[in-house]
């Protein structure tokens, strides 16, 4: 209770050195207010959206001189530049809250100079012409953010992932590419330390944007996808530490009125209006033969925990690249 009114007591006396600011040396009201505005946002560890509600001052060197908002941006900016793989691409940033905001240019790479960014999660925007536009989420500071200073934490123990872009119609509208990795996995029961032992060098990838829906699924069902064992082949279906054959196992992954398709359907159909929904309802092994009809694969868990580099990432398959 002291540390939480000690800490109001501090941003009270603050805001008030961004009042007297403006009665003693002429400062504007709007510019005094959003000075109190960044302050606020900073003791409530909103570092994101203290930088975006800042960026109006920052031109003004006035505001940069007083030492209320002057101790405020100490804490929010950490400058970084983004990590990027191809040459001539011109990147912008700007704060993964501010959906709607505009790009901040940083530069065309390789990009020399570092510029003040938030200590958040950051959205950035690669252009080069012949590629598709790439969008990325980062943190700063993070695997494909430099900072200045460097993270000691980071570089230690990680390398620099550089964001990666894609061919113009190099792989399908719906996917996205996601960077080399070698991070350690960390899950409790499966490592023991909490930073992950677990690590494998992954190669690029292209990964679904979103969910398989039940429209999608339906042109498995409809192409005869669970009685075609092209798509099943090199499953092993165990069941109870038992091994089943295939004929035994596709008994198993039927609808509720007896016909193949997932659990939740009827008559090999999902229910209306739900064509867009994402499917449910069915097992792994569904999942794997309907991946290998669309000419992917699952993702393993070293996958899965690549793909949050990007914001809408949420996906059932994924596509190998070339290295």
């Amino acid at each position: 209770m002291l540390a939480i009114i000690a800490v109001i007591l501090v941003v009270g006396a603050a805001i008030a050195g961004a009042y007297r600011w403006r009665s003693e040396q002429g400062g504007d009201a709007k510019q005094a207010k959003i000075v109190a505005q960044v302050i606020a946002l900073v003791a409530k560890d909103q570092l994101g959206e203290a930088f975006t509600a800042a960026r109006p001052l920052l031109n003004d060197e006035r505001v940069r001189a007083l030492p209320e908002f002057a101790a405020a941006w100490k804490q929010v900016v950490l400058p970084m530049r983004p990590v990027v793989t191809e040459p001539g691409a011109a990147v912008y940033f700007k704060t993964y809250d501010d959906i709607d905001g505009e790009w901040i240019q940083i530069g065309t790479t390789p990009i020399a100079k570092f510029v003040e960014a938030p200590r958040a999660a950051l959205r950035i925007k690669i252009e080069k012409p012949g590629y598709r536009t790439g969008y990325f989420v980062v943190a700063n500071p993070g695997p494909s953010a430099e900072s200045d200073p460097p993270d000691p934490g980071f570089v230690d123990r990680f390398e620099y992932v550089p964001l990666p872009l894609s061919v113009e119609n190099a792989i399908p509208d719906d996917m996205i590419v996601v960077p080399r990795t070698n991070f350690a996995i960390s899950l409790p029961g499966w490592t023991s330390d909490l930073r992950g032992n677990n690590k494998l060098d992954l190669p690029s990838f292209a990964i679904d944007r979103e969910e398989t829906t039940n429209r999608q699924f339906k042109d498995f069902v409809d192409a005869g996808g669970y009685n075609n064992p092209t798509y099943w082949e090199e499953l092993e279906f165990r069941e109870k530490r038992r091994t089943l054959s295939w004929e035994e196992a596709r008994k198993r992954f039927i609808d509720s009125t007896g016909r193949p398709g997932p659990a939740g359907w009827q008559l090999s159909t999902f229910p209306s209006d739900e064509e867009d929904l994402p499917v449910g309802g069915i097992s792994w092994y569904e999942a794997a033969a309907y991946a290998k009809f669309r000419g992917k694969e699952l993702p393993t868990v070293h996958h899965w925990y690549a793909p949050p580099s990007h914001p809408t990432t949420r996906t059932l398959m994924y596509r190998p690249r070339s290295r």
